[in-house]
């Protein structure tokens, strides 16, 4: 009997919360509903990674030619600095998380540009080569804003600056195809000399990027900038007491610059 009893009252318990469910489903108006509180929240721009870097420089050489080149080398329709001037180096980068859209990265670039005289005479009985090195490096903070246009395509336009701090050095040498270790003498020896001429630059570079992601592991950029640099006192031979007076204004880095890179890491957007 009393079994009965409870079963009785577990049906009636059971109506009456179903009849007041229903109630409740009635009085919602599913077209007066915010769809979008049903959405997913917008993904948050996030990258994080490093890869290799490769730049293309513009750079303007008629100073260095007319002022050193020609003074190395008898013939300076043949040896001349010319074309691209090529960097190769390596870019890492983080978001920063309480600013959207915006990171911070470090980068380092160097790169050489050279010629080489086989000299047609010979001094001694020996042959001799003449070399002319020409050599910018730097190393920078790049901080940047994502702008991504299109939603659901990993397409950012990034715009940016990197400020840095880098090195040009300009080396003048020649040296025997063949010497004997007891000749070399600390005295001045004008068949083989090195003269190294060098200065340290502040480095500014604004720059507009376009990167694709493909994946949620990698990314491909491509970048147009300028580059300028300002750069401090020349030394000879590393000699920090000496100082080079009336460098010609050609002896920089200036000069459009194109980059290309291959990030590796994690990047949500």
């Amino acid at each position: 009997m009393k079994t009965n009893l409870i079963l009785i009252l577990m049906v009636l318990i059971s109506v009456t919360i179903v009849n007041a469910q229903d109630e409740d489903l009635d009085k919602l108006n599913f077209e007066e509903q915010n769809y979008e509180q049903f959405q997913e929240e917008a993904t948050p721009y996030f990258v994080i990674g490093g890869g290799p870097v490769m730049n293309m420089m513009f750079l303007n050489y008629d100073d260095i030619n007319s002022q050193l080149v020609d003074k190395y080398f008898s013939n300076p329709d043949k040896y001349n600095l010319d074309g691209f001037y090529y960097q190769f180096g390596a870019q890492g980068m983080i978001s920063i998380g309480l600013i959207p859209n915006v990171r911070i990265g470090v980068i380092g670039l160097g790169g050489q540009k050279s010629l080489k005289n086989p000299l047609d005479t010979t001094i001694g009985g020996s042959q001799y080569s003449r070399y002319f090195d020409y050599t910018i490096g730097y190393t920078g903070i790049n901080l940047d804003y994502a702008w991504v246009p299109f939603t659901g395509f990993k397409f950012a336009l990034v715009p940016g600056v990197t400020l840095g701090w880098g090195t040009i050095d300009i080396e003048t040498y020649q040296t025997q195809k063949d010497i004997e270790f007891d000749d070399i003498k600390p005295e001045s020896n004008l068949a083989n000399y090195y003269t190294k001429l060098e200065t340290s630059y502040l480095h500014v570079a604004p720059m507009l990027s376009f990167e694709y992601s493909p994946t949620f592991l990698s990314l491909f950029r491509a970048s147009i900038g300028y580059t300028m640099s300002f750069a401090g006192d020349w030394k000879i031979n590393s000699n920090q007491d000496s100082k080079i007076k009336n460098v010609p204004d050609g002896f920089n880095s200036n000069g459009l610059t194109l980059q290309f890179g291959v990030i590796l890491g994690i990047f949500n957007y």
